[in-house]
């Protein structure tokens, strides 16, 4: 069973499963029947994982995670000459969360979302990090600062 079978067998129980490609990146498409929705899981070639689940709403949603939470607490790093693993705080991905709504000249990120009617959000699991938007118009906008925030932090 796929992971998209699996997520929503408790609603649906005829999920349909597609390979296809999306700019030239492997994908797959999901179409459920009885909730007559589709669900696409892109793969970029950067590694990252791109989950749409388009809806006909008067409201735009989007959301980022990466997969560092608070159980990552220790790493070693893939090509230093020392095997050995570094420590860090506890609480870090949660600080690094706050930390990220803090632009290079001091301003807070939710400034930019609001300027253009968004709203921002964030929260941390024990395995993820999650940054999210909603908004009514302005969708490419407040993508575009959110992968901009998130992808290229500066503190």
């Amino acid at each position: 069973m796929s992971e998209m079978n699996t997520f929503f067998h408790t609603t649906a129980q005829a999920v349909q499963e597609e390979d296809m490609t999306v700019s030239g990146c492997a994908a797959k498409r999901w179409t459920c029947p009885q909730l007559e929705e589709e669900y696409y899981s892109i793969e970029h070639t950067s590694g990252l994982r791109i989950l749409v689940i388009p809806k006909q709403r008067s409201v735009s949603y989007a959301m980022l995670t990466v997969r560092f939470g608070a159980q990552d607490v220790c790493f070693r790093e893939e090509d230093a000459a020392s095997s050995k693993w570094q420590q860090l705080p506890d609480g870090i991905a949660h600080f690094m969360e706050h930390q990220m709504f803090t632009l290079a000249d001091g301003r807070d990120v939710s400034e930019l979302f609001s300027a253009i009617g968004a709203d921002v959000n964030a929260w941390t699991s024990c395995d993820k990090t999650s940054y999210l938007f909603q908004t009514t118009e302005h969708e490419r906008e407040a993508l575009e600062i959110l992968l901009r925030f998130v992808l290229s932090a500066t503190f």
